[in-house]
């Protein structure tokens, strides 16, 4: 399961493997070598869980796949992690089939999302439930700060966005101080200079500068469906990705994230030409 924080990766996870009949880790508890020696060791008929698991080698992801696929019978083995494997080879696919669940299993239906607006904040009207649904995308931990914030503030006669997405609001200070602080700073780099720009690609990226544009892309989009939101080439789409203000948060300093300072205006990367002869 990979997803960005605020997916209610935990929350499903035990809803749908109760902590009484699996057995449950956490992931920052546990190194990878660890976790293949017990999934080697693994004699229990009960599912392993393991939550939160933190960016993985490749080697490391290759060897999970490997003691998976060694076991003699049939096992439930749950990893969940806020990063897709580093490795997307075959062989992590394995005999055994994993199968990967994202953003988009996660996410909440605009019923749903009407749904928990209606019952948690006493916000009934359909039309507002879509149109929170199209803001966020469904993404819960948006959902809700949303809701909390219409329902503190009042719900505006036009766009939502510029209303929810106030600097030093809690939508904001969730994404920068949550999201974007677990990214890497090419990640954070990229979807600053793609604010502005729609439909984005990773040839747009790749020519404005970006030399990992194509990775953090794939990234991005396996992570969430919001940050992801940029065009394949030729789609001719115009996606429209979740506001994030490139400034701090009142009380934060830029030596406080190095990545929040502000960024340099996107150019083209540079051209050579061909010496004159």
């Amino acid at each position: 399961m990979v997803a960005a924080a605020g997916y209610g990766k935990t929350t499903a996870l035990r809803r749908w493997f109760p902590p009484s009949g699996v057995r449950w880790w956490r992931g920052p508890e546990v190194t990878s070598q660890r976790l293949v020696d017990e999934i080697r060791a693994f004699v229990e008929d009960r599912p392993l869980v393991v939550d939160d698991l933190p960016r993985l080698s490749a080697e490391a992801v290759q060897a999970l796949a490997a003691a998976v696929d060694d076991l003699p019978y049939a096992a439930t083995v749950v990893l969940s992690s806020r990063w897709p494997p580093a490795a997307t080879a075959p062989g992590w696919v394995g005999r055994c089939g994993w199968q990967e669940l994202g953003p988009a299993d996660l996410a909440l239906t605009p019923e749903e999302v009407g749904d928990l607006l209606a019952a948690e904040h006493g916000l009934s009207d359909p039309a507002l439930a879509d149109q929170v649904y199209g803001a966020t995308g469904g993404w819960p931990a948006l959902v809700a700060l949303t809701a909390e914030t219409l329902r503190l503030d009042g719900v505006p006669s036009g766009d939502l966005v510029p209303t929810v997405s106030q600097p030093g609001g809690p939508l904001q200070t969730y994404l920068v101080g949550v999201v974007l602080a677990g990214l890497p700073s090419a990640a954070v780099r990229l979807l600053r200079c793609a604010a502005d720009l729609t439909p984005f690609s990773a040839e747009l990226g790749r020519a404005l500068g970006h030399r990992q544009a194509t990775e953090t892309v794939r990234l991005l989009r396996r992570s969430s469906r919001r940050l992801g939101r940029v065009s394949r080439p030729g789609s001719g789409n115009r996606p429209g990705g979740t506001p994030i203000s490139p400034q701090p948060p009142p009380g934060t300093t830029n030596t406080d994230r190095r990545w929040l300072r502000p960024a340099p205006t996107c150019r083209p990367a540079p051209t050579r030409r061909p010496s004159e002869s």
